[in-house]
């Protein structure tokens, strides 16, 4: 099949041009992320740099097809000129609620309101499910103080959701949904070829975290206290390893709130895993039937189970043999036909980031 191609247009969709008719198109490359969904994109529109035509210009939409299908969609930004022409980049749409603060009608602050919100003002979603959000404390004292990406992130982490942008008959509609468990079914199989290492970040399993529990009233101070969770089958492992986390900042919440960040800091930790990325061309790639997968046309989100032709299996509570892991990320290179594939728990492997990603989410 012939490479990727990609088109620009007016914001409204008018005035479209395939950047292929106006010189020839090298490296192109663009990404797909989760929680979010098209991250980036780069190319060279090799035509000559002291001439500028509408098809580049900041703000235009950008869309890279690939047959009938529309495999990544975006925002240009200012293209730079060089030696080779022109350089291109592209924010997708999965980046998009960078540019819209998170404030409803009426200052409301629950999900639908927000959403349905930016959208009316321009942010080109369409709201679908968004059940398992985190409604049950205010996700913000102030309307508008945060951004759309940031509000999502915070009313998913909680419950372990995460949230896509993603194409569908009617446009790019926005999903809340649950990070695959290790116990559901792939839906791709990935098969490594070469020898692959693991990533050993070290072991916590016992987590304590000091929580505020009341608020200062009537002459009465602020109460504090402690919360904690264990992990028992890795303390059975690999003995007890124990740490601490200030949750204060995040205002008065319950036990069974801070409980629950312990948990959820704790699900999303991974002390010792395959953690990629990995890097496969056509036919390393497979639908969970073993058929290969369009690499231009993947996008993050599916559930991969990892095959090692060579690998070193065993010695941890989690992961064991299949290795499973949510898609993280893909990216995929026009010139190389190669698909980068990393697993979502790569940030994961880091306690301290593990840490710094639940935290903001209970702030209030």
């Amino acid at each position: 099949m012939a490479g990727a191609e990609v088109w620009t247009a007016r914001p409204d969709g008018t005035a479209p041009f395939y950047l292929g008719t106006l010189g020839h198109v090298g490296g192109l490359a663009y990404d797909d992320t989760m929680p979010g969904g098209a991250g980036q994109l780069t190319c060279t529109l090799q035509a000559d740099p002291a001439w500028r035509h509408e098809a580049i210009s900041p703000g235009r939409r950008v869309v890279a097809v690939r047959g009938a299908s529309l495999c990544w969609e975006g925002t240009l930004t200012e293209p730079v000129p060089s030696d080779q022409g022109w350089n291109l980049t592209a924010d997708g749409a999965g980046t998009w609620g960078s540019r819209f603060r998170a404030r409803g009608a009426a200052d409301a602050m629950d999900p639908a309101s927000v959403i349905d919100a930016a959208t009316g003002r321009g942010l080109r979603w369409i709201r679908g499910s968004i059940a398992g959000a985190y409604t049950a404390q205010t996700t913000v004292k102030d309307p508008a103080s945060i951004n759309m990406t940031d509000y999502l992130n915070g009313i998913c982490s909680p419950t372990s959701y995460t949230w896509r942008v993603h194409r569908v008959a009617a446009g790019l509609q926005l999903d809340l949904i649950p990070i695959p468990a290790p116990t559901a079914t792939p839906t791709r199989i990935l098969v490594a070829t070469v020898p692959q290492s693991r990533t050993l970040a070290g072991y916590v399993n016992a987590l304590y975290a000091r929580y505020k529990a009341t608020a200062d009233s009537g002459g009465n101070k602020a109460t504090y206290l402690t919360a904690s969770a264990t992990w028992d089958a890795s303390i059975a492992r690999h003995d007890r390893f124990e740490d601490y986390w200030d949750l204060t900042s995040a205002g008065v919440i319950s036990g069974a709130t801070a409980t629950g960040y312990l948990n959820a800091a704790m699900q999303k930790y991974v002390a010792a895993t395959w953690s990629g990325p990995f890097t496969v061309s056509h036919g390393r790639y497979l639908t969970n039937g073993g058929a290969p997968v369009d690499l231009a046309c993947e996008h993050a989100g599916e559930f991969c189970r990892l095959i090692l032709a060579d690998g070193p299996y065993g010695g941890e509570v989690s992961p064991a043999p299949p290795v499973v892991f949510p898609v993280g990320k893909v990216a995929y290179s026009d010139d190389a036909g190669t698909l980068t594939v990393t697993p979502f728990a790569y940030w994961k492997a880091d306690w301290q980031t593990v840490l710094n990603t639940v935290a903001p989410k209970a702030a209030a």
